[in-house]
């Protein structure tokens, strides 16, 4: 396989040679820079050695010498493609890159960085960032490593943004159109060959896409949710069955279909494509077999969501719970049996196929995590539970592969997350959900038509040319359908599908008889440091700051199921591409949430050390601790737990007031401040103190600093006295001090 790539260039012609890992293969491919208007490319099927490559280089120059000879022009990772301009043709290369997972000892790569360059005349260097986020993660139990990988597929068909595609067209192909894989890899063994007791890859996919009726969303009112408008009659929902004969060919059968859009709705909106679309999967199910029927589930997940009588989660897992065991996953060959395939896909929408369906694909894909990990030998059961490492590191994968989905399809991250849709997210992610509510809004009717014109630029749905402007077009309608003029001839009605996609049985994929893993992974030739090593530096369970008393299995569930509230942190600030280490998650204290506690004085110390059950804290402990009238119950009710108490006055007891006079100047404000004023040389040579102290110095000594009775002694030879007065000043300055610290 070429791995690396370099380019050349003469007057007239590119020359493009790849070599493999090993630098023991290489191929040439030449481009024609003669012409603006085509494409000409010419590719020798020869495998040259590295010797010979360099005579053939050497032979290109001497022969260009008139016209400049042949001239490098950089180093390359990979070619993405061609694009055509009004100027001409563009070649799109990759020029940085970063390691975001590893399956079987090959690194999967990132593309940081891309070089777009003129193929016509003078070469023009474009550079475009790529700023996506990588999910790889893994768990680390007691030394065992697992390797955990979460692929996203996005179709290039019917592809664009929110409320400019919709549904499908007339291929079958529908909008925002995602295929997810998780695998699971032991990374016990390194290589896909290794023939070990128990299997060392599984896999489970699933599938999200637009519902597949010819529905749209005008949004040229400006209105944050336009209304839904069944554009096209379609009686024999030709183009839903195109869309599931697809998934058939793609995935075999059964398919699960999990509808999540609303059905009881004051102004129907998404109540017409429920309706809509169980009679299309009622009316094409009555000529499948029964056996690979569509499975269809419908439920209002938004509306359980808000009710408090109802367990979303739970429903979820139930649904999980029935995919996976018609299912399946992918589970590779071992000692003791010979693998298996995934017999089938769930696929799962709502309106966008965003919020609520990334939220359903966590909770399934969480349920096969546990069932992966069982068939490996990992777990002796197949249940992994919330709030464990492994649950919240999955958690965090989701969600980024949520949010990269959202921000290229809705223009936002996701407005409701995993911790929404488990109530317990805090009230101060309202802000947050309003904000991303907002973006969306603004992307999908400002920019969003600029954007749709870049996806059909670079998908390769319009070619330029000077006649017409993308611009200029008032729809791209025709772009992603078939032209009334030249459409395709009509299936039947009744035998819709093709029957070779059902009940089929295949092959798993032979192995090959060699990998060449070692030289990719191990790199011989090259000088590499831990530092730089990807499979040290990934994130995991393992890098979490354990306390020895803490359970450090990552399936150990973190959380007291006792305890009413449990506090949660989001996953925002978890970047697994960049592997800045996993946080540490803790709770807050039941009772005290300050931080800041009142000062610590005679009265507080005097309380008894048990729980308050005046009105104010029993409703402090009934109400949930984010809502207001909790917040102001802890405010006016405040309650300093034991441990805090504890700590305080381990914190007070160097500074106590006892000593504070005649330990280091640095102690406290007040003593620097005396200090500087009257000099203290009193203390040692009382003449000198006699000479600089007067009458308002001793106002001063005695409103500002105080004194213990166990030191009056030694004042009483400077003439100070220690009437009971004074006395009780400096108990009142003792108290201060200790509330001050």
């Amino acid at each position: 396989m070429l791995v690396k790539y370099t380019l050349y260039e003469t007057k007239h012609r590119f020359f493009l040679v790849g070599s493999d890992q090993e630098d023991s293969v290489y191929k040439i491919m030449k481009i024609d820079r003669t012409t603006s208007t085509d494409l000409n490319i010419t590719t020798d099927e020869t495998f040259y050695s590295k010797k010979q490559t360099i005579e053939l280089i050497q032979m290109i120059h001497d022969g260009n010498k008139h016209s400049g000879g042949l001239q490098k022009v950089g180093s390359y990772f990979g070619l993405i493609g061609f694009i055509k301009f009004l100027e001409g043709y563009y070649i799109i290369l990759i020029n940085k890159r970063s390691a975001v997972a590893l399956i079987g000892g090959h690194y999967i790569y990132h593309i940081d960085d891309t070089e777009m360059l003129r193929i016509f005349s003078s070469t023009q260097k474009t550079e475009n960032s790529i700023n996506e986020e990588s999910l790889f993660t893994e768990i680390s139990i007691f030394g065992h490593n697992i390797f955990i990988t979460l692929i996203a597929r996005r179709s290039r068909f019917f592809a664009g943004a929110r409320f400019l595609k919709r549904g499908t067209n007339d291929q079958g192909h529908v909008a925002n159109d995602v295929e997810t894989e998780q695998i699971v890899q032991n990374a016990k063994t390194t290589s896909f060959l290794t023939n070990s007791p128990k299997p060392n890859f599984t896999s489970f996919v699933q599938h999200r896409g637009s519902i597949p009726l010819y529905w749209s969303q005008d949004n040229v009112s400006l209105a944050p949710k336009p209304p839904i408008e069944l554009s096209i009659v379609d009686p024999y929902f030709s183009a839903a069955a195109l869309h599931f004969d697809n998934l058939f060919s793609r995935y075999n059968s059964p398919i699960i279909v999990l509808n999540l859009v609303k059905k009881n709705e004051k102004i129907r909106r998404e109540s017409i494509l429920l309706d809509e679309f169980s009679n299309a999967i009622a009316y094409l199910n009555q000529f499948l077999p029964p056996d690979d029927k569509i499975q269809y589930i419908a439920w209002d997940m938004a509306r359980a969501s808000k009710s408090q009588d109802q367990d979303v989660i739970g429903k979820l897992q139930e649904i999980a719970e029935k995919v996976l065991s018609t299912t399946q996953f992918f589970i590779s060959g071992s000692k003791s049996n010979e693998g298996r395939r995934q017999k089938g896909v769930a696929r799962t929408n709502c309106i966008d196929c965003l919020d609520r369906t990334n939220a359903a694909q966590f909770v399934i894909g969480k349920c096969a995590l546990g069932k992966q990990l069982k068939v490996m030998g990992i777990l002796s059961n197949s249940t992994v539970p919330f709030d464990s490492d492994a649950t919240n590191l999955l958690n965090a994968m989701y969600h980024d592969h949520g949010d990269t989905i959202a921000l290229q399809y809705g223009g936002s991250h996701l407005v409701n997350t995993m911790e929404t849709y488990r109530k317990l997210s805090p009230w101060t992610s309202h802000s947050r959900d309003m904000l991303e509510s907002i973006k969306r809004y603004y992307n999908n009717s400002f920019t969003d038509a600029d954007k749709q014109d870049s996806f059909n630029l670079f998908l390769g749905n319009y070619i330029p040319n000077k006649k017409s402007h993308i611009w200029d077009m008032q729809s791209d309608f025709y772009l992603h359908n078939d032209h009334p003029e030249i459409r395709r001839p009509k299936r039947s009605y009744i035998n819709w599908y093709s029957k070779k996609n059902l009940n089929t049985e295949k092959p798993l994929i032979c192995k090959p008889k060699t990998d060449s893993y070692y030289t990719e992974y191990y790199r011989p030739t090259v000088y590499t440091s831990f530092k730089r090593l990807f499979a040290y530096n990934i994130i995991g369970t393992n890098t979490r700051a354990v306390k020895e008393e803490v359970e450090i299995s990552p399936f150990t569930e973190r959380v007291s199921q006792q305890q009413p509230q449990p506090r949660h942190f989001t996953m925002y600030t978890l970047n697994i591409g960049g592997v800045k280490g996993l946080l540490t998650f803790k709770q807050d204290s039941e009772l005290g949430l300050n931080e800041e506690i009142e000062a610590a004085t005679e009265n507080a110390e005097s309380k008894p050390n048990t729980v308050d059950t005046s009105p104010g804290q029993q409703t402090q402990q009934q109400s949930q601790w984010f809502t207001t009238s909790a917040l102001a119950t802890r405010l006016m009710n405040p309650n300093v737990p034991e441990n805090e108490l504890k700590e305080y006055r381990r914190y007070i007891k160097p500074h106590n007031s006892q000593n504070f006079f005649f330990i280091d100047s640095e102690t406290t404000q007040n003593f620097k401040f005396y200090q500087d004023y009257c000099n203290l040389t009193f203390y040692t040579d009382p003449l000198k103190f006699n000479e600089c102290f007067n009458v308002k110095d001793e106002l001063i000594f005695e409103n500002f600093c105080g004194f213990e009775e166990k030191y009056s002694k030694k004042f009483s030879s400077f003439g100070f006295s220690t009437n009971k007065k004074l006395k009780k000043k400096n108990d009142f300055y003792k108290n201060y001090m200790e509330s001050t610290f």
